[in-house]
């Protein structure tokens, strides 16, 4: 009861983001575009795992899934202009969705007698592979490839998961799990923290800002050094 009540909170959260990316590229609110796109964030990266395990992805034999879909559109489509206290507590059920699907995943992948690198394909895959297929189809660059630290939780799940592997049926373990993933999800997101992706020029660090999300700048091609401007000849990393 506890997995399914964790993997419909994770569904719920995936598909109200999704119907919001489809709502914000100006997608019909009617269309069916928009249930497209709340159903690959919530079930897309499922659905491709599911195909890897050679098994049946889970909302074509429970209708719950589809109702928690439908669910999370008009939600999305009601909170066009959420307050920001609103839009928070979703962060946070897309931190618990992540967490739940990324150790679901996992576990999917152990049932199937796959080592740690087959967990944290799975693991990943179901937490973000549906967040990658709807940002490609409403025509934007996926988050995840711009720095976006939403698979390094994911990871990490997979990872104790593995650890774990003989106690994943008990409650106690599944909360810690998906806990920790919510955790570190959360303080990336406060924090601001992200991937090292290279940088144009005219981006200037921050004495707050870790190491890893500092980031090469992009000089302008010149005939010679000397032509440089002033400052920036001894620049070697920006923001």
């Amino acid at each position: 009861m506890l997995s399914l009540m964790l993997d419909l909170v994770g569904v719920f959260a995936f598909a109200t983001y999704g119907a919001s990316r489809a709502l914000q590229a100006r997608m019909n609110i009617f269309g069916v575009f928009v249930f497209v796109c709340a159903g690959l964030v919530a079930m897309g990266g499922g659905t491709v795992r599911e195909i890897i395990l050679r098994g049946t992805p889970i909302y074509l034999v429970d209708y719950w899934y589809v109702l928690v879909v439908v669910l999370a559109v008009i939600t999305a489509i009601l909170s066009l202009r959420l307050s920001v206290l609103m839009e928070r507590g979703l962060l946070v059920l897309d931190a618990i969705g992540l967490g739940a699907f990324a150790l679901f995943g996992a576990m999917r992948a152990a049932e199937h007698g796959f080592g740690l690198g087959g967990m944290m394909l799975c693991g990943a895959l179901t937490a973000v592979g549906g967040g990658v297929l709807c940002d490609l189809v409403v025509g934007r660059p996926p988050d995840l490839f711009h720095g976006d630290l939403a698979a390094v939780p994911a990871l990490v799940t997979a990872v104790l998961a593995w650890l774990l592997r003989d106690h994943l049926g008990e409650p106690a373990v599944v909360l810690a799990l998906v806990g920790a993933a919510v955790a570190i999800r959360l303080i990336t997101l406060l924090r601001g923290w992200t991937l090292w992706v290279p940088a144009r020029g005219g981006d200037r660090p921050s004495s707050y800002d870790p190491w890893w999300n500092r980031t090469t700048v992009v000089l302008p091609v010149v005939g010679g050094w000397d032509r440089l401007p002033d400052d920036a000849r001894n620049v070697t990393a920006r923001r």
